[in-house]
Order: C-alpha cells, then structure tokens, then sequence
C-alpha cells in the first residue's frame, strides 16, 4: 500500500470514529435515564408492592342483612328522585352479603350479589330518554324494524326499572323478616323446652339426684364384668350338658 493510499485509510478510520462515537454517547445516556441510577450501579431493583385484593363480599348475620337492604332501599329512593351522580353513585351499593341459609351463625350461607343494582344507578344518572327523542332518530336501511320487534312491548324506562328495584328490595326485606321470625320462633322454642326440663329435675323424685363420681363409674364397670362372666358361665355349663 503506497504512502497516499494508507494516509487516506487513516483518515477516514479517524472520521468514521468520531461519528460512532458522537451517535453512542447519547444512546448510552438515554440507556441510564431508562434504567435509573439502582440498575446503572448494579443494584437490585426497588420490590414493586403487591396489589392487595379488595373482596367483594363480606359475612353478615341475618340483622345486618336487613339494615342493608333497608339502606339500599333509601338509595334507590333517594335516586329516584334526583337523578344525579352523588344520589346515583353505585358505591353506595358497599359489598355483597354472604348471609347464613337458617339464620343460624354457623349455618351455610348464601351470597346476595347486588352488581345488578350497582349497573341500574350508574344508568340512572343520565335521565331518561323521551318518546319524542327516540322518534327523531333516523332509522337506518339496514336496521329497520321487524313486524316481530314491533310487537314486542316497549322497553322499560330507568324510572320504571328503578321502581321495580324498590318492589325487589322490599321483597327481600319481607322474606328476611320472615327468616328472622322464623328464628326467633325456634329459639322461643327451645326456651320452652329447657324450661320444662328444669322443672321437671326440680321435683321431688328428683330431688337427691346428684353427678356420678369415679368411684360410682368404677363399680359400674366391675358390674358389668361379672355379669359378662356369668353369662359366659351359663353358656359353657349348657354346652357340657
């Protein structure tokens, strides 16, 4: 390679450098600003927290199902009359109830979901849509109605539906009062019975009763051998016979 050739090489060598160089340096910086300053020293990343899950149900007793029907049942009234997002807010629903079957605390129990509440206030917020609004609409070629969707009834407005869910809850209402009664009637019951038990154990022929000791259960037991011995006895003398 003559002189002049390896001159030229070098410098282009040189200005091809200096670009690369000139177009990593910024590419290494916008690299540590991704990163952040942990990662570019080599430390171990910050530990993201864990979500922690919210539950949508909670355990209620029999009594507190019942407050919370009728707290539902003043918002859905409250809504009705004001057709706003406070007095429509579905977070006024609060969480579902797992209530027990025979109102009893240890018994199986059933969830009572409300997310059809939850839809029908977040709609209940816009009002509702008039007959004549829904005849200024233009219907489309491609979507005109059927003779069958024609003699179908009409679909029932939020106000409607919003007092069917008053008629739902105070139906609810009604069959937990009657749990409730139920309730109280078997514990009223069961009352009865103990009382008549007591006074029963409090008469004269019960009068000198009193709890078994070690030594009565010992006896007992000893009773109860020697009658097995005997019996086996007889046996053994009917079978040598």
């Amino acid at each position: 390679m003559t002189r002049a050739a390896e001159s030229g090489f070098k410098g282009l060598t040189r200005a091809f450098t200096g670009r690369a160089a000139a177009a990593f340096w910024p590419c290494v910086a916008v690299s540590m600003a991704l990163l952040g300053p942990s990662q570019v020293r080599g430390e171990a990343p910050a530990p993201v927290p864990a979500a922690q899950p919210v539950g949508h149900w909670r355990d209620a007793t029999l009594q507190e199902y019942r407050n919370h029907l009728l707290n539902l049942d003043t918002v859905v009234e409250a809504c009705a009359k004001a057709r706003d997002m406070k007095a429509c807010d579905p977070a006024l629903v609060d969480q579902d109830d797992r209530v027990p079957i025979n109102g009893a605390p240890n018994a199986e129990r059933r969830l009572v979901r409300y997310g059809w509440l939850r839809v029908l206030l977040s709609k209940a917020q816009d009002a509702d849509e008039t007959e004549g609004e829904a005849k200024g609409k233009p219907a489309s070629a491609a979507h005109k109605p059927s003779a069958e969707a024609s003699a179908r009834p009409p679909r029932p407005t939020t106000s409607q539906l919003l007092q069917t869910a008053e008629a739902r809850l105070t139906q609810d209402l009604a069959q937990a009062d009657s749990a409730a009664a139920a309730l109280s009637e078997t514990a009223a019951g069961h009352t009865e019975e103990r009382d008549a038990m007591k006074q029963v154990l409090a008469g004269r022929d019960f009068r000198n009763l009193h709890a078994s000791t070690a030594r009565d259960s010992a006896l007992e037991k000893l009773s109860n051998w020697l009658n097995r011995l005997m019996e086996s006895a007889q046996r053994l003398q009917a079978h040598s016979a």
